[in-house]
């Protein structure tokens, strides 16, 4: 049950309106995860496990403890069924300063960074279409994130189809990877390949240096308890989005990791910077647009985590304006946030 103080009926008509569904929560998480992360860590986790096998593994085992990960989220946001994610926990919870740290890490030291990366790489990624580089490359980076940003300003509602139909489309390549690769997938190449021999580790030590490597590709898939206070009937559509995304996510990428370990050796996996383009100019039938496909596939990726991004982290902020605690740090609050 909730600890909360009650709201005022000034606070109340300052509450977002409750109009996305599941197809929202679920584009939110996979939108979230799967992201530029994925085109780089197959090639790190390779590095880690240290072999195909282990490889596959890492990305099952480390996909699976995702899931009671997602109950946990699942259970805190039908409780508190508001916006503000983890800041609203630690506050229900009974720590305001926690909440206050966790707000603050998010608006200062995590939010910002993150949105610009993932700008920069959108930028990056169409320099293989379009020559721009320098200060015009940076400004593409920059009308990307004031796009979106003017565009989940303008409408959640636009905003959140926006996001499930970007979110399709980037999950659309990777499917198509996978659905075409998997009939060129050479056994022996999957089953007998010989461990790196710069890995030291074996057998479990192995397999858990390949899952801890993991941990970064899986991130994001709470994204839609930010917004908790914004999704219709959430006791219902958030535990069930959530534990979707899981079950969504870990598919996308064991599905990768099976289909690159049968074209490829863990060697070329460990070695490549640019794994899934690798993985691409394998497979007979695209091969020879590998580069261009990977290019359009990472633009689309990215553009969909950078949108879920803008979308669902202001709502730290606005949790903890309307507690008083962003005002609060500089000295005042503002009445109509004061908490009775």
């Amino acid at each position: 049950m909730s600890i909360s103080n009650p709201k005022t009926p000034e606070q109340s008509a300052n509450e977002l309106k409750r109009k996305l569904g599941l197809g929202a929560v679920i584009a939110l998480g996979v939108g979230t995860t799967v992201g530029s992360g994925i085109f780089s860590s197959l090639g790190e986790v390779a590095n880690a496990a240290g072999s195909s096998l282990f490889l596959v593994l890492a990305f099952l085992i480390g996909g699976l403890l995702q899931i009671p990960a997602n109950f946990c989220y699942a259970e805190l946001a039908s409780a508190f069924p508001e916006d503000g994610g983890q800041y609203v926990y630690f506050k229900e919870a009974g720590s305001r300063p926690l909440a206050f740290l966790c707000g603050w890490i998010s608006f200062w030291a995590t939010d910002p960074p993150s949105i610009s990366i993932m700008a920069l790489a959108i930028a990056n990624y169409l320099a293989f279409f379009i020559p721009v580089h320098g200060i015009i490359l940076r400004l593409v980076a920059v009308a990307f994130v004031l796009i979106f940003m003017m565009m989940h300003l303008r409408s959640v509602e636009g905003g959140g189809k926006f996001q499930t139909v970007i979110t399709a489309l980037k999950i659309i390549p990777f499917v198509l990877i996978i659905g075409i690769g998997i009939f060129f997938i050479k056994g022996e190449l999957f089953l007998s390949s010989a461990p790196l021999a710069t890995v030291t580790a074996t057998g479990f030590t192995a397999l858990m240096a390949g899952i801890s490597a993991t941990t970064w590709s899986f991130d994001g898939m709470a994204a839609a308890c930010y917004m908790s206070g914004e999704i219709r009937e959430p006791k219902k559509n958030l535990p069930k989005g959530l534990i979707l995304t899981a079950f969504i996510v870990l598919g996308l990428y064991v599905g990768l990791t099976v289909v690159a370990s049968g074209l490829l050796s863990v060697d070329e996996l460990a070695a490549s910077e640019a794994p899934i383009a690798l993985l691409a100019s394998k497979i007979p039938v695209i091969g020879n647009y590998a580069g261009t496909i990977v290019a359009i596939m990472a633009v689309i990726v990215v553009v969909g985590s950078l949108s879920s991004c803008i979308m669902f982290q202001p709502r730290i902020e606005y949790a903890m304006a309307r507690d008083g605690l962003f005002f609060k740090s500089f000295g005042k609050v503002h009445p109509k946030y004061e908490t009775p």
